[in-house]
C-alpha cells in the first residue's frame, strides 16, 4: 500500500503473507485480541466471565483434561 500525504510525501508498506497465515503467525497476544474482536460479532454476546474462561482454558489447553470442557463456555 502507498500512501500519498498531502505534501506530496509518499509512504510504502508491503506484507507479503498476511498475519495469521503460515509464515506470518500471529502472537498469543494477537491471537487473543483477534479472538475478544471476533466474539464483539456474535449474536449472542457470550458472558465476560464465560470468555474469560475460554481464553484462560485455552492458554492452558494441554493440562484440561476434556476439552468437551470448552463447548458450554462457547453457548450464550
Amino acid at each position: 500500500m502507498t500512501v500519498t500525504l498531502k505534501d506530496g510525501r509518499e509512504f510504502f508498506r508491503q506484507i507479503d503473507i498476511a498475519p495469521g497465515f503460515p509464515g506470518n503467525p500471529l502472537t498469543n497476544v494477537e491471537q487473543e485480541a483477534r479472538f475478544h474482536d471476533c466474539i464483539t460479532y456474535a449474536k449472542k454476546p457470550l458472558r465476560k466471565e464465560n470468555v474469560e474462561r475460554i481464553v484462560e482454558s485455552v492458554v492452558h489447553i494441554d493440562h484440561l483434561s476434556d476439552v468437551r470442557t470448552l463447548i458450554p463456555l462457547l453457548l450464550p
